[in-house]
């Protein structure tokens, strides 16, 4: 399974957590969970009294705005580091001109 970028956030309390990699919904809470310092999802959840229909999860790979800034591939939006960049992805910040803004989506590495 390729890896994918996700948009997660509360729908209980409408907070965005942000964009997180993972190879499918589970991988990217599990993501998310160990950013903020837990062993998985279930943990995370578990302690937090989160039930799982209170949080949506959307594959966002094909539509994020992003640009490289080093090695590494930044949201557009928020300038979160998502993840190291690809030489392609590289390449398509520096061809987009000032901003290096592009969307992930026209990137095939």
């Amino acid at each position: 399974m390729s890896t994918r970028i996700f948009r997660i956030e509360n729908l209980t309390s409408g907070h965005v957590f942000g964009l997180y990699t993972g190879t499918d919904r589970g991988n990217a809470l599990d993501t998310l969970a160990l950013d903020a310092g837990y062993l998985s999802w279930a943990e995370a959840a578990n302690y937090q009294s989160v039930e799982d229909d209170d949080i949506l999860v959307t594959d966002v790979t094909d539509t994020v705005t992003v640009y490289v800034d080093g090695n590494d591939l930044h949201s557009y939006d928020t300038g979160d580091i998502i993840r190291p960049a690809t030489a392609a992805e590289r390449a398509a910040s520096e061809a987009a001109g000032p901003t290096g803004a592009f969307c992930l989506g026209d990137v095939r590495a």
